[in-house]
C-alpha cells in the first residue's frame, strides 16, 4: 500500500455531519492550525449526552460499573455495568480532556495497581475467585496491573518510570511464554 501520495480530508463534512466527538478531534489533529477552534467543540463535547452518560456513573473511588475489565453486562459473572478501563479508553478515545474530573479519579485507582498495594478492595470482580483460590491472588493482581498499564500509557503517561518498568515486566513476560 502507498501511503505517501496527499489523501484529502473531508474537514468541512465531518465538522458539520460528525458526532461531537468526531468534530473535536476534528479540529485537534486534522484541521489546520487556526481554522477550527478546539475550546469551542470541547465545550460541546463536554455537554453531549454520551459524555455525560458516561461520566454520570463513575463514583467517587473512580471505579465504573463496580468492576475493573468487564467489557458488557453479565449476570452470570455478576458484572452490572462496562468495567472501569473500558470507560477510562473510551473517554480517551471521545477526546475528553484529561485534566478531567473522571480522569482525575481514575489515575488515582489505576495507579494503586502500579504501585502494588495489596488492598483486598482492589480485586473488585475477582474477590470471589481470590476467596475461593488464594493461590490466583498474585494472577489476578499481575492480570490488573498490566489492564491499569494500558490504560495509563493510552492516556499519555508512556514516559512515567512506572508505566515503563510495568511495560517491561509485559514485555519479559510475554517474551519468557513465547520460548
Amino acid at each position: 500500500m502507498d501511503l505517501s501520495a496527499p489523501h484529502r480530508v473531508p474537514l468541512t463534512w465531518l465538522m458539520a455531519n460528525g458526532s461531537e466527538a468526531i468534530q473535536l478531534r476534528t479540529a485537534r489533529e486534522l484541521a489546520p492550525p487556526g481554522s477550527a477552534d478546539p475550546a469551542v467543540h470541547e465545550i460541546a463535547l463536554l455537554e453531549s449526552k454520551t459524555i455525560q452518560a458516561i461520566t454520570r456513573k463513575q463514583k467517587d473511588n473512580g471505579v465504573w460499573g463496580g468492576n475493573l475489565l468487564g467489557v458488557n453486562r453479565s449476570a452470570k459473572d455478576g458484572i452490572k455495568d462496562v468495567g472501569t478501563i473500558q470507560q477510562y479508553r473510551r473517554l480517551i478515545q471521545l477526546g475528553y480532556p484529561l485534566t478531567g474530573r473522571p480522569f482525575k479519579l481514575a489515575d488515582r485507582l489505576l495507579w494503586r495497581y502500579l504501585s502494588r498495594d495489596e488492598d483486598p478492595g482492589l480485586l473488585f470482580e475477582h474477590k470471589k475467585t481470590v476467596k475461593a483460590a488464594p493461590s490466583a491472588n498474585d494472577w489476578v493482581r499481575n492480570h490488573l496491573r498490566e489492564a491499569a498499564t494500558c490504560a495509563l500509557a493510552e492516556a499519555g503517561h508512556a514516559d512515567d518510570p512506572r508505566i515503563r518498568g510495568s511495560a517491561h515486566r509485559i514485555a519479559t513476560g510475554v517474551s519468557q511464554f513465547l520460548r
